[in-house]
């Protein structure tokens, strides 16, 4: 299916929340913060995404990908969030765009100490 015309006045946006654990497995096994299935016929729009350390002693890294069927891109890498911080990676300055078969994914350095928490944008 096609992706809407996100500059139609026919097209119906939504905002919609992500959040939760940060999990510690690669590849596709990484843990989806958002998805636009292949044929939704939506287009996303991440317009704010935070990525909290809980733990109150360590810093752990954060790497966030772009994920195209088993394909990935990396959009941040291994960047070190300090304990008890919070690493704002996008907002309204700038978004993220995610397209009709895509999913942003994250991979956590250590188990159990990061979260995320995204807002976005459905254009359907």
């Amino acid at each position: 299916m096609a992706a809407p015309n996100i500059g139609s006045t026919a097209a119906s946006v939504y905002l919609r929340v992500a959040c939760g654990p940060v999990a510690t497995a690669t590849g596709t096994n990484a843990t989806v913060i958002v998805s636009c299935g292949s044929t939704s016929s939506t287009v996303l729009r991440v317009t704010r995404l935070d990525i909290g350390n809980i733990d109150g002693e360590n810093a752990a890294d954060i790497s966030i990908l772009r994920f195209v069927g088993t394909n990935s891109t990396t959009i941040v890498n291994t960047v070190s969030v300090p304990a008890d911080a919070v690493l704002r990676v996008y907002d309204d300055s700038g978004s993220l765009a995610v397209t009709e078969g895509q999913d942003i994914r994250a991979i956590a350095s250590a188990a159990n100490d990061l979260t995320f928490d995204a807002e976005y944008q459905e254009f359907a």
